[in-house]
């Protein structure tokens, strides 16, 4: 985590006090979201000191250093994971999601998530741990973290009802997936075989890659430009939907973010109507 350096911080102000209980504590949960000096983090952070007319010398050395700053975060990091044991202490059944991923430096981390449920039927659910994994990536690494988790917290492996894994072999393998040694270490403790789910979330991102959406786009904007490109076509076809009290077609562009969803989702809402307004035109496109 890279912090904001002294010399930075000074091109802000050359007056600023840092109030000595609460904006510490501020300026440490806001400046590890905000690593980068952009123009956006020198306008919001003057809501967590206080401007007043004080020499500089005397009150940039208090709160504002790497290391204290980085000192404060580990605080705030601690007593949210001490927040959080209190609440997993009281779970009585609970179930985890794992997801494994690498970063820009090609190191893989593994997150856990947990929701858990508690005597009152409360339903908690939370990040239980994110741990680094600098060597292999196999079933047998996955679930020491998932373990170490799960010591750490005091949780009970027989407590475990659901475990929700992407379709990788290293989590969902048969015999030495990350998924059948927690299976294992579930039945172990005297529980049953929990509910194992993949999910489908990479599942889509794998289809958004393979599938050729050209396909599909190539008729719709076709259509489209033959009923908004030309005057005539695109005058009739406004008053023909305005009669059945429906809204015009947008255009498409080549930014699929801009337009491509908004037009395929307002093609298929009017794809009856075009229909009729094409045969009524015969157009040779239809």
């Amino acid at each position: 985590m890279r912090l904001i350096s002294l010399r930075h911080l000074s091109l802000i102000s050359s007056k600023i006090k840092i109030s000595p209980i609460s904006s510490p504590s501020k300026l440490a949960c806001f400046i590890p979201v905000h690593p980068n000096p952009t123009y956006q983090f020198f306008c919001t952070l003057p809501a967590c000191v206080w401007p007043i007319n004080l020499p500089p010398a005397t009150e940039w050395g208090y709160g504002v250093k790497a290391n204290t700053v980085a000192r404060r975060v580990e605080n705030i990091a601690e007593n949210i994971s001490s927040q959080l044991f209190d609440k997993n202490g009281h779970v009585e059944w609970f179930s985890l999601a794992l997801d494994e991923s690498t970063d820009v430096s090609d190191t893989a981390q593994v997150l856990i998530y947990i929701r858990g449920v508690d005597k009152s039927y409360e339903v908690h659910e939370e990040l239980l741990d994110m741990y680094s994994i600098h060597g292999t990536t196999t079933g047998r690494d996955i679930f020491k973290g998932v373990e170490m988790a799960i010591n750490q917290k005091n949780l009970r492996w027989k407590n475990l009802k659901c475990i929700t894994t992407d379709g990788g072999k290293n989590m969902s393998g048969k015999d030495k997936g990350a998924v059948a040694l927690v299976s294992k270490a579930v039945e172990n403790d005297g529980g049953s075989k929990p509910l194992v789910l993949h999910c489908i979330i990479h599942q889509q991102s794998l289809c958004g890659k393979c599938l050729d959406m050209s396909d599909v786009l190539k008729p719709v904007i076709s259509t489209v430009n033959f009923i908004r490109s030309f005057g005539l076509n695109h005058r009739q076809f406004r008053q023909f939907i305005e009669e059945i009290g429906e809204n015009d077609l947008p255009y498409h562009t080549a930014v699929r973010s801009l337009s491509c969803g908004k037009v395929l989702q307002r093609f298929f809402e009017l794809r009856a109507v075009i229909e009729i307004f094409l045969n009524e035109k015969a157009s040779p496109s239809y």
